[in-house]
């Protein structure tokens, strides 16, 4: 498992590389589409910056003992949305207007001082998250790490041909896979014979990720645990991750001989309408 400082070091790394990148872009190119839906590049930043806002607000409550939503949100609630959240982010990028990455840098010289604050004891201390409900200060490192690096990749399809992941970010986005699909997960009926999922990941990360799904819910399973007869596909770590984060679909990564399965793609397409990445 990563230590807490190696963990906030790549977040460092991370925001240095996105931070550089965007300052050498032209308006132009700050106002290309990404690869997230209704986005620009600009809008992408102001996102970051708008999670980094709300990751400073939710830790520092928390380290004051508040782990509750803040002002009557609820869990869940409709603030949540896709929708409204971007439109809240492209909010953020109009009101800063000329001073986006300025205040991109600024932000995250905030979020860099409350992790200081939390120090190496502090990182149980229960926080607030709006999808997670209150969960300890360290679960947002995780959080901070594939927020970063998916968006850093949502960027640059807009300035590349061929992108790839942060490969220092894919272990940490790994370890998170299971709480992510958790919060994507869209339940549908129970089913008689639930479908075995195992993704079986090529070296260097050589991990096989196996989920079970009755339908109404679903549990990971470890390959001790897991029964023979499994619905299997083979694939890099990189796709598998822009695969559940709904950055491809099972059908491209299949087309671009990504993803290697035997028999038919239905239980892939089945996985894409119990978890939808947004």
């Amino acid at each position: 498992m990563a230590t807490i400082d190696s963990q906030i070091e790549l977040i460092k790394t991370l925001v240095s590389s996105i931070g550089s990148r965007a300052k050498s872009l032209t308006p132009e190119q700050m106002a290309l589409p990404s690869a997230c839906t209704e986005w620009e590049v600009q809008d992408v930043i102001a996102h970051l910056i708008g999670g980094a806002d709300r990751q400073i607000e939710n830790m520092t409550r928390g380290k004051g003992g508040d782990s509750g939503p803040p002002q009557a949100v609820t869990q869940g609630d409709g603030s949540a949305t896709p929708n409204l959240g971007a439109q809240r982010d492209m909010h953020w990028r109009e009101s800063m207007g000329d001073g986006l990455l300025a205040g991109f840098d600024d932000y995250y010289a905030r979020l860099y001082e409350v992790f200081d604050a939390f120090h190496q004891d502090g990182w149980d201390t229960p926080c607030w998250h709006q999808r997670r409900g209150a969960m300890p200060a360290w679960e947002y490192l995780e959080l901070r790490i594939q927020e970063l690096a998916i968006h850093d990749w949502d960027m640059r399809k807009a300035l590349e041909p061929a992108p790839s992941i942060h490969p220092d970010s894919i272990d940490s986005i790994l370890g998170f896979a299971t709480k992510w699909l958790g919060m994507c997960f869209q339940p549908s009926e129970r089913l008689e014979t639930p479908v075995v999922y195992e993704f079986d990941l090529a070296p260097p990360n050589d991990t096989s990720i196996i989920l079970r799904v009755n339908g109404g819910s679903f549990e990971a399973l470890s390959p001790e645990d897991a029964p023979e007869d499994r619905w299997t596909v083979c694939a890099e770590a990189s796709t598998f991750i822009l695969f559940i984060y709904g950055r491809i679909t099972g059908q491209e990564a299949l087309d671009a001989n990504e993803f290697a399965i035997t028999g038919d793609a239905g239980p892939l397409k089945q996985f894409e309408t119990w978890f939808k990445g947004v």
